[in-house]
């Protein structure tokens, strides 16, 4: 699977700014949205091209020479930060059951 989408974890207060996330990011290709998470510390930087995702996550970790580099993973979540749903692949995590199960009914000896 080729991912667009690269989180950034553990950020320094520093760091969750979009103007910074911005201009450092967009070394690496075009930016589709950047989601910042203040209270999580992350932000979800989304490319138009895997290619662009892949070369800031193996080159992109260093931000500000004076701070430890950042810590980045792929991500299959979408622009929004947020996983897209795909209903038709899993219908299971739709929220549509796909199993069923038998209850045996016992009867008490009361």
């Amino acid at each position: 699977k080729q991912f667009k989408t690269v989180v950034a974890i553990n950020l320094p207060d520093e760091l969750l700014d979009r103007e910074v996330l911005d201009n450092h990011f967009s070394k690496y290709g075009n930016i589709v949205k950047i989601h910042i998470s203040s209270k999580n510390k992350s932000a979800v930087v989304s490319f138009s091209k895997s290619s662009e995702a892949k070369a800031a996550k193996e080159t992109g970790s260093v931000i500000d020479p004076g701070l430890p580099p950042i810590k980045m993973f792929y991500s299959d979540k979408g622009p929004d930060g947020r996983k897209p749903l795909n209903r038709a692949s899993n219908p299971s995590k739709a929220g549509v059951s796909t199993s069923s199960t038998t209850v045996k009914k016992t009867q008490s000896p009361i």
